[in-house]
């Protein structure tokens, strides 16, 4: 090998090396592409052409068009890809009687294939070894610094991702409601992440049924074929959704995520008519150490939508969301107890106040119903010599039309003759599971649960 050679060998590597920083730090995909064909043409006098697998390098939400076709088109790159090694080939061109020469390598790191990179000379002259060489080493270097570039933009962007925790985290941590904490949250991440459909639900206390809290999606025109324009109708989601049921039911019973990439192809999706454009869902447990208090669910109108990294930040939005809501819990089981202290004082005051039962009983009834909103509150006394339970008192829309209502002490059924007798509280949070329960003569029948409690003296 003559000194000249020897020395322009030396400034091509140093050149290639100089590659690996340009490609570092290029602003895009794009800017990359072009700093690797200028360089490569140069290096290997010839016409270069990159091809990359173009989804291992794409951010979430990034809409600009594919700079890639799906596969390598170049009969050179197809083959270097399969061999995983440097491959050359002379051709006669269909134009010329000249003969022509093309070199082609994968694009490798820690055997991930990344794309390849091809080397055209329509007239020749074929490629030496000590040109191979460089076209090997060239290809190398494009695929370290191709991943040290996505590796520092995806920090970059977890990065900016995390802040917006931060941010939602600030913003509800006063939020002391779950309906307006979970409100609030749907909108956020909705309008963060434009995703079709974004909802909460929270698990009822000792129960098997989660309850919806809120849902968020786009202001949108109406679909094709509508006559009107405006914003799309708010989703009517079903209210409770029972343990193990659908997606949502399933995470909450099993308390691990589920990600549905294609939703047409999993059986265990419900479709909603209200929902026609979801293409895949995440659905995410909102725990606390081992305890489920409900869902978040995400539903995008593309299939694949969700990159590693939105999940990555679904969850940690789904820890914090958790704490919120366990801690709006503890804030209205505490705000709950003062109100109920306070109704103790004042059922106190109006004891001391009135003389007259009847009296007592409405205003004891009025304030139950006022501080609590339950919609119906009866009070009756109960006459052991004549076996009779009679209504004394109420509040709510039955109150007017049960004066002078009376039951049979001995009634084998209905749960207030039953605790008449007994002098035990029942607490029937499902009445249909209550073997104690009669309906309510006088309409509407909408009752669900019931509490009734004796009144003890002595």
């Amino acid at each position: 090998m003559t000194a000249d050679l020897r020395s322009s060998l030396a400034s091509d590597w140093r050149e290639i090396a100089s590659l690996g920083e340009q490609i570092v730090s290029a602003p895009s995909l794009a800017a990359q592409r072009d700093r690797i064909v200028g360089v490569a043409s140069r290096l290997m006098r010839g016409q270069a052409e990159l091809w990359l697998q173009e989804n291992l390098f794409r951010l979430p939400n990034l809409s600009d068009e594919y700079l890639f076709p799906e596969a390598p088109e170049l009969d050179g790159m197809i083959r270097a890809m399969k061999a995983g090694d440097v491959r050359t080939r002379q051709h006669r061109t269909p134009d010329s009687a000249s003969r022509g020469t093309w070199a082609a390598a994968p694009l490798e790191d820690q055997g991930m294939k990344l794309g390849a990179i091809q080397i055209t000379r329509p007239k020749g002259p074929a490629f030496s070894t000590e040109e191979l060489d460089l076209l090997k080493g060239l290809a190398g270097i494009i695929a370290v610094s191709l991943i040290a570039s996505h590796r520092i933009a995806v920090e970059r962007f977890r990065l900016n991702q995390l802040n917006l925790v931060r941010e939602v985290s600030a913003q509800i941590a006063n939020v002391m409601n779950v309906d307006d904490l979970a409100r609030r949250v749907t909108e956020l991440i909705q309008q963060t992440f434009h995703y079709y459909y974004v909802a909460i639900f929270t698990l009822r206390d000792s129960s098997t049924l989660l309850r919806f809290r809120a849902s968020a999606m786009p202001n949108i025109p109406q679909q094709a074929g509508a006559r009107r324009k405006g914003k799309r109708k708010p989703a009517q989601i079903p209210l409770e959704v029972e343990m193990g049921q659908g997606l949502v039911g399933l995470v909450a019973a099993g308390g691990e995520r589920i990600l549905v990439e294609d939703v047409r192809s999993d059986p265990r999706f419900r479709y909603i008519d209200v929902l026609p454009e979801t293409r895949s869902e995440v659905v995410i447990p909102l725990k606390m150490e081992d305890r489920v208090l409900g869902v978040l669910d995400v539903q995008s109108d593309q299939a694949h939508a969700f990159h590693p990294n939105d999940l990555l930040i679904l969850e940690a939005l789904a820890d914090t969301i958790a704490r919120a809501v366990e801690g709006a819990r503890l804030y209205s089981a505490v705000q709950r107890r003062a109100d109920q202290l306070t109704l103790i004082a004042e059922v106190s005051k109006s004891v001391s106040s009135s003389l007259e039962v009847r009296t007592l009983m409405e205003n004891v009834a009025n304030l139950i119903h006022d501080r609590f909103g339950y919609p119906y509150v009866h009070l009756f006394t109960v006459h052991p010599n004549r076996r009779l339970i009679e209504y004394q008192a109420g509040s709510g829309a039955r109150s007017r039309d049960l004066a002078g209502y009376t039951l049979s002490l001995d009634d084998a059924e209905g749960i207030i003759s039953w605790v008449a007798r007994s002098g035990e509280t029942v607490l029937a949070n499902d009445v249909k599971k209550d073997s104690h329960y009669r309906a309510s003569p006088l309409p509407p029948e909408n009752t669900n649960s019931e509490l009734c409690v004796p009144l003890l003296y002595d």
